[in-house]
């Protein structure tokens, strides 16, 4: 088993309220989707690479993105993206889980980008809650994931549309970005 396919199936374990550390490793260098069951329920997760996902600003220097996934359950619906970071930097913690993170009126700022660069109704610049803001310590070591809910991809409405990438301003220091891909948008289709 690969470090980023235990990364993964750690973070799912805590969805599903199983408390587990993570491994980190790279960022894959193709995309890869594996489709998982447990218990009647299924869903796929789809691995991006570094074109796909990104994280930027001051706060993000200090740490690196080793994985970067969403979660597609049946009839398309992505349940979220989620950014896995690590850093020597205990102050990885504090750009995951800043004090404003316990707030319920903290939001991401996401502005999307589509090719005719006109507004589409229901996104464009949109505010969202972290689904999940979860660090965690090994050692030297820092492990954060930050989870964002990804409605504006389901059904494939705004994909089709011309959206081209998304851009995130996180109230706490970290700045992401995300571009959907021929993979996830026929995952989205099919699944």
């Amino acid at each position: 088993m690969t470090k980023k396919s235990l990364a993964k199936i750690i973070y799912l374990g805590i969805i599903f309220g199983f408390i587990q550390g993570a491994i980190a490793s790279e960022l894959p260098k193709s995309e890869s989707i594996e489709f998982k069951e447990r218990e009647g329920s299924r869903w796929a997760i789809i691995d991006f690479t570094e074109n796909e996902c990104k994280i930027f600003g001051k706060a993000a220097k200090r740490v690196q993105l080793y994985s970067c996934f969403a979660i597609v359950h049946p009839g398309g619906k992505v349940s979220s993206i989620t950014y896995m970071l690590t850093s020597a930097d205990a102050k990885l913690k504090d750009n995951i889980s800043c004090r404003l993170s316990d707030s319920k009126t903290q939001a991401t700022l996401f502005h999307a980008r589509f090719s005719d660069n006109l507004p589409r109704e229901g996104v464009g610049a949109f505010a969202t809650y972290a689904q999940a803001r979860n660090t965690t310590e090994d050692g030297s070591v820092y492990y954060a994931d930050i989870a964002f809910p990804a409605w504006w991809l389901n059904q494939n409405k705004h994909v089709n549309a011309g959206l081209i990438d998304v851009r995130a301003d996180d109230i706490c220091g970290i700045s992401y970005y995300f571009k959907p891909s021929t993979k996830l948008i026929n995952l989205i289709s099919t699944f």
